[in-house]
């Protein structure tokens, strides 16, 4: 790791949800091994798959990766579209190597491309959707055992302003917060 992913690990790790945050996020974790038994893939999915959804793919694999938890991660969508360059650049802000719409973390090496559920090819997986519009747009897929609500806001309203970069970061890191949370939860009970 690099001194400026440490710095932004460090800064994830000492998360503390509170009140319902803490709840919510404790909710997911009891869901999740619920299921685990059955299958270790989780998708995160929303509408195009071009953000959050990403977002929570990366990171996912990042800290799988780092509590040495077997757990596979990938993203879908109902639309497939592109990843956002605000994506790429918010994880390369952090200290994330990128090529070529590659993440690159120690032996971990995930193509970022948008793609539909079709696209997955998982048996069996649990869904987590992460669109704020969830029962409209979201796609369910009748592969998966378990649909958890994982919602955060798009910071795609905040494309083309003075803010975007800002937005994008934040968004980034509160799901890398939350993310760290749940997997260091996974391993170590509530």
């Amino acid at each position: 790791m690099n001194s400026k992913f440490e710095d932004f690990f460090s800064e994830v790790n000492n998360y503390k949800p509170t009140n319902f945050h803490k709840d919510r996020l404790n909710n997911i974790v009891k869901s999740l091994k619920e299921k685990l038994n059955i299958t270790n893939t989780i998708v995160f999915v929303c509408t195009h798959n071009s953000r959050r959804s990403q977002l929570c793919q990366v990171w996912g694999f990042i800290f799988s990766k780092i509590y040495g938890i077997d757990l596979i991660f990938d993203s879908a969508g109902s639309k497939k579209t592109y990843v956002n360059q605000n994506v790429i650049s918010c994880l390369s802000d952090v200290g994330i190597k990128v090529k070529d719409n590659k993440i690159l973390f120690e032996d971990l090496s995930i193509s970022l491309y948008s793609k539909t559920l079709d696209k997955i090819s998982a048996k069996k997986f649990i869904t987590i959707m992460t669109c704020s519009d969830v029962e409209k747009s979201c796609p369910s897929d009748p592969r998966s055992i378990k649909n958890i609500k994982m919602i955060y806001g798009d910071p795609k309203i905040f494309d083309n302003t003075n803010r975007e970069k800002e937005e994008y970061s934040k968004t980034s890191k509160l799901i890398a917060k939350e993310i760290n949370y749940i997997i260091k939860k996974l391993i170590n009970p509530i």
